[in-house]
């Protein structure tokens, strides 16, 4: 059969082979176009990355490319493309899992909200009930103690065969991570609060409270310990251009105002008296004297020389 014939020829043929796109200006074009496509996301910047993939690989195809080809081209592409528009790092398959994005407020596995202490100790869990059944239902990637989650609902599991302690800061009852563990306060926020010598403080000035870095300190910022500064420094000056009373904020000022102070700058500029030349003195002539003579040749020694 004719067709048939045909048909295995054109089979038996080579696809085309080499660069799919020869011109740089045609890639750099086509960089531009999917570039354009990809930046019009709404949830991921990596939305559209499967469907222009595809597109990209199934008109290289239909050029005559082979599918591994056109594959890696429209790979280098969209890579391209990403590299141009300073997309941060893809995240890994943990990452985009739902139980890696959930808000921290709320259980990760029955997502009731949770209550300070717990937010407070970063745990994830609302009960051993939802701890036991994330850390034994969960079908994670590899095995619990390599995903976050699975470490936290385990941490939580152990915490609970622990008797309860009573925290030397807050006085809290909470459980230690271990029996034998030397632990006196329930969190991080407990444990930075023993640790702090100086005490919270209200500023002077705004009366906000801060925490001081140390004894002396009594103001949250420096713009409110200039401000309070300011405030509290009363000097009473008379204007040196204008005679206004008004009262300074250091003990330099001169002028009430700085249109008053370019007046009088102005002013000085105007009425600067010209430099004038010191008297002559004798001691000065002398001297002055001295070195013209130090410096003069009479003619005889220049005839004596031979130099006329």
């Amino acid at each position: 059969m004719a067709y048939l014939d045909n048909y295995l020829v054109r089979r038996a043929q080579p696809l085309t082979t080499g660069s799919i796109i020869r011109s740089e200006d045609r890639r750099r074009h086509l960089i531009q176009a999917v570039m354009d496509r990809l930046d019009d996301y709404r949830s991921s910047p990596w939305q559209h990355e499967g469907p222009v993939r595809a597109g990209l690989r199934s008109s290289f195809c239909v050029a005559g490319h082979s599918w591994s080809a056109a594959d890696t081209e429209a790979a280098g592409l969209v890579a391209a493309a990403f590299d141009e528009l300073r997309v941060p790092d893809r995240p890994t398959w943990l990452e985009g899992q739902p139980h890696c994005v959930a808000p921290s407020d709320q259980c990760n596995w029955c997502s009731q909200p949770l209550d300070e202490l717990q937010i407070a100790r970063s745990e994830r869990f609302c009960s051993t009930v939802c701890a036991q059944a994330a850390f034994s239902r969960r079908d994670y990637l590899t095995h619990a103690n390599a995903d976050a989650m699975g470490r936290q609902a385990y941490r939580i599991l152990q915490q609970a065969k622990t008797k309860p302690r009573s925290c030397q800061q807050c006085g809290v009852t909470y459980h230690a991570i271990r029996e034998g563990s030397d632990q006196k306060v329930c969190s991080t926020r407990c444990r930075d609060a023993s640790m702090r010598t100086i005490p919270d403080r209200d500023c002077v000035h705004c009366g906000c409270s801060f925490r001081p870095e140390k004894m002396a300190r009594m103001h949250c910022s420096p713009k409110c310990a200039a401000e309070h500064r300011f405030a509290a420094a009363r000097i009473d000056k008379t204007c040196d251009c204008c005679g206004v009373s008004f009262t300074a904020k250091i003990s330099t000022a001169m002028f009430c105002s700085n249109a008053c102070k370019k007046n009088s700058w102005k002013a000085r500029r105007k009425t600067a008296d010209v430099n004038q030349l010191r008297p002559l003195m004798a001691r000065m002539f002398d001297e002055l004297f001295r070195r013209a003579a130090s410096t003069f040749n009479p003619p005889h020694a220049l005839w004596s020389r031979g130099s006329l």
